[in-house]
């Protein structure tokens, strides 16, 4: 991956000719768009981070697979030697947990990735399109202009410079900086608190557990997954207000030790320092405009128990470089619905609610009290990586089982 420096950025900025796509965030969304926009557009992506250390969220379902071989990614990616997920297991809606697997799925099994080197590939598979990537470089400004956007940013240290583009994406997840500076306003949904840390793992079960893991408690819920390196990820999700104790890392792991059923996986492991982080809920309003469109988080972010994070980033990113493809060659403005993304999120939030209604074990906890009073257990047909958990919530083979 090429990353320039701001004064190669200042030569880009000096340059008459506007860019036909800029991409403001260079994560999953940004760079699956890049890369198909790449190929017959002048491309440049603005990424403030440089694509180091570590970041929450690692599963990519097999749905993935025909996304990945559309970007036309697909042979070097599974050459990156990220883990086999063969399916999930659930102790949800019941001590006895239940269990999904990817047997029959047409497109195999899915992952479980190293996020930030799946990030750093994509990025260079971006500039390998034709796009150019530039890090460390942040959004200050944007406004509309005769001939389409002007956006200023500031590279590392440097001056704020100017960009002109015919188009733009937003992807800077759900800060939405893009679209807010275009005035779009983000409509808020609240929150979830995700302590996360990352675990030893040994060399048995670094190769044997290839299951996502999932546990319901009084308070919220875990994840468990295992990671390339040797590393596990564990994850509890609950309201901000509520269990203070996992503030801190003693009163954390104190938790995790009193899960029924992914403790004993974890046993006494060395764990990295817990890292927390607020998970918002909600849309944007509008998300998108006659020259620019937001794609991933930064159009609508729902609940992680949906486990739809990075495919929706890929489909995302994917959808949107086709429309602005077709606007490019056909020399037009793009046309966006006002409620595009309020009604995703809508039918995410039903989706949510019936996946928290399943679970009836603690009537009186205000975590799931919050959450079954406006459950609808309904028909809506489970999303790609939804069904990995619907299904295991079902418990449809749960007498098979003894063991999450």
């Amino acid at each position: 991956m090429r990353a320039i420096v701001p004064g190669a950025l200042t030569a880009l900025a000096a340059a008459r000719r506007p860019w036909d796509v800029v991409v403001v965030g260079g994560g999953v969304a940004g760079t699956a768009a890049a890369i198909m926009l790449g190929r017959d557009a002048r491309v440049l992506v603005l990424e403030a981070g440089n694509y180091s250390g570590w970041q929450i969220g690692e599963s990519l379902p097999p749905d993935a697979r025909p996304l990945l071989s559309d970007l036309g990614v697909l042979p070097r990616f599974l050459s990156c030697d990220h883990l086999p997920c063969h399916g999930s297991s659930s102790a949800w809606g019941s001590d006895r947990p239940g269990f999904n697997d990817f047997l029959y799925n047409p497109n195999g099994h899915g992952w479980h990735l190293d996020r930030v080197r799946f990030e750093r590939f994509l990025a260079r598979e971006a500039t390998q399109a034709g796009a150019t990537v530039v890090t460390g470089t942040r959004l200050v400004a944007a406004r509309s202009s005769a001939s389409g956007l002007e956006i200023d940013v500031r590279a590392q240290d440097g001056e704020p410079l100017t960009l002109e583009t015919v188009l733009a994406v937003d992807a800077t997840g759900v800060g939405a900086a893009l679209a807010r500076a275009l005035g779009a306003e983000r409509i808020g949904d609240g929150a979830l608190l995700c302590r996360s840390a990352l675990l030893a793992s040994d060399a048995i079960s670094h190769t044997a557990d290839s299951l996502t893991r999932i546990e319901a408690t009084p308070d919220g819920w875990w994840y468990l997954a295992q990671l390339p390196g040797a590393t596990r990820v564990a994850a509890f999700f609950t309201d901000p207000d509520l269990a203070p104790d996992i503030r801190t890392e003693p009163g954390w792991r104190a938790r995790l030790d009193r899960t029924k059923h992914l403790a004993r996986r974890v046993g006494d492991a060395a764990a990295s320092p817990v890292r927390s982080h607020a998970v918002p809920l909600g849309h944007l309003a509008p998300s998108g405009g006659a020259r620019w469109l937001a794609v991933g988080d930064a159009a609508f972010s729902c609940d992680p128990i949906l486990s739809q994070g990075l495919y929706a980033a890929l489909l995302s990113g994917t959808r949107a470089a086709k429309r602005i493809s077709a606007a490019l060659a056909e020399g037009r403005c793009l046309t966006v619905a006002p409620d595009e993304a309020a009604r995703d999120y809508a039918a995410a939030r039903t989706r949510t609610r019936a996946l928290y209604a399943v679970e009836q074990r603690w009537p009186e906890a205000p975590f799931w009290q919050r959450r079954q009073a406006s459950a609808t257990v309904d028909n809506a047909v489970p999303t790609v990586g939804e069904r990995v958990i619907r299904t295991s919530m079902n418990i449809k083979k749960s007498d098979e089982i003894t063991d999450i």
